[in-house]
């Protein structure tokens, strides 16, 4: 037996997640890890700071070692992004690292249109806010279809 549909996301009985979206939104969400992993490999960018920044006041983002440890973690996010962009079943850590995708992306996304509040949003052009609605649409269906409490 499967649960309810959510925002092109399903939850099923096992706790794996249906993943009901077209092919340009899964071609999307590729694409954006990719980004991730591109702006992974530039050093001294913005996009760089942002991604590999201070997580808490007492780390070091000059530490190698702690840089490292971000980058291996953002390598992890998008080789499971990549993996199971096309998969029609996806299980709680891959939705989880898309998660993580969609929310580096609108972050660098926001960032890249200069917006900090939602009055912004008023300024940036049509095709933009669709994006920032579609992300925010994915992100709340899978956090919906992972917080659907699992059937035995």
């Amino acid at each position: 037996m499967t649960r309810r549909r959510r925002a092109g996301f399903l939850r099923l009985d096992d706790g794996r997640i249906a993943v009901r979206l077209p092919s340009a939104v899964r071609s999307f969400v590729a694409a954006a890890a990719e980004r991730l992993r591109e702006v992974g490999e530039s050093p001294g960018s913005p996009g760089f700071a942002r991604l590999f920044g201070r997580i808490d006041e007492t780390a070091d983002a000059d530490d190698p070692a702690y840089v490292l440890a971000r980058q291996l973690a953002v390598d992890d996010v998008v080789a499971a992004v990549a993996a199971s962009a096309e998969k029609p079943v996806i299980d709680p850590e891959e939705a989880e690292a898309w998660l993580a995708v969609l929310g580096m992306t609108l972050s660098r996304r926001s960032e890249e249109l200069g917006l900090r509040t939602e009055e912004d949003r008023a300024g940036i052009t049509r095709e933009d806010e669709a994006v920032i609605r579609v992300v925010y649409a994915l992100q709340a269906g899978l956090i919906d279809a992972l917080d659907e409490p699992e059937h035995a």
